[in-house]
C-alpha cells in the first residue's frame, strides 16, 4: 500500500508533464499552419520571399522585347531652304535722287510673299507678290503685281494694274538689281540695302 500511494504522485505528474507537452506540440502544429496562410510572416522568410519575387521580376523584365525610344519631334531644325528665307526676310530699299527722288522698296516675308512699294513725286505705287530663290545663280526673282495708290494718283482710274518681274543678284546682305521689268532699265546695277 505503500508503494502505491507514493507512485501514485509521481504518475500523476508524469501524466501532467506528457499532457503538457502533447499541448505544445499541438500549439506548435497549428501555429506554423496559421503562419503559412498568414501574411505577416517572420522576417527570415519574408525577405527570403521577397527575394524571390525581384529576381522573378527581373527575369520576366529582361525577357520582355525592349521598346524603342519615342521619336523627339521637339527638336525644330530648320532647313537649308527655310534658314535662307530667314535669312533674305526684311525690308530692302533704294532711295534715288533723280526727277525730285523717290524710294523704291520690297519687304521680303515668310511663304515667299512680299510687299512692295514705288514712291515718285506724283505717285506712289504698290503691290503685292511672291518671290523665288535661286541657290545655283544667288538670283532672288520678285514678280509684283502692282497698281497706283489711288489717294495719291490722280490718272490711277485710267492705269490699269501690272505685273512686273524683277531680277536681284546677292550683294553681301543687300541686293543689287541684276535685271530690272521694262521701263525701269535706268535702274539696273542699283543696291537695295537692308534695313
Amino acid at each position: 500500500m505503500k508503494n502505491f500511494i507514493k507512485q501514485k504522485p509521481i504518475k500523476s505528474s508524469a501524466l501532467t508533464i506528457v499532457l503538457i507537452f502533447i499541448i505544445g506540440m499541438l500549439t506548435n502544429c497549428s501555429s506554423s499552419r496559421n503562419t503559412s496562410n498568414n501574411p505577416s510572416e517572420p522576417p527570415s522568410n519574408a525577405k527570403q520571399n521577397q527575394n524571390l519575387a525581384t529576381e522573378k521580376n527581373q527575369s520576366n523584365v529582361s525577357e520582355m522585347p525592349k521598346s524603342s525610344p519615342a521619336k523627339t519631334e521637339n527638336k525644330t531644325e530648320k532647313s537649308p531652304e527655310t534658314n535662307k528665307v530667314t535669312e533674305i526676310s526684311g525690308k530692302y530699299a533704294y532711295r534715288y535722287t533723280e526727277d525730285y527722288g523717290g524710294e523704291i522698296s520690297f519687304v521680303f516675308k515668310d511663304k515667299n510673299k512680299l510687299d512692295y512699294e514705288w514712291m515718285q513725286e506724283d505717285v506712289t505705287w504698290k503691290g503685292d507678290g511672291n518671290w523665288v530663290w535661286d541657290e545655283a545663280k544667288q538670283t532672288l526673282t520678285a514678280t509684283v503685281f502692282t497698281e497706283p495708290d489711288v489717294e495719291t494718283a490722280a490718272e490711277s482710274a485710267n492705269t490699269p494694274p501690272r505685273k512686273e518681274i524683277f531680277v536681284f543678284q546677292k550683294a553681301g546682305n543687300d541686293f543689287k538689281l541684276s535685271d530690272p521689268p521694262s521701263g525701269m532699265t535706268s535702274y539696273k546695277g542699283k543696291v537695295f540695302q537692308k534695313k
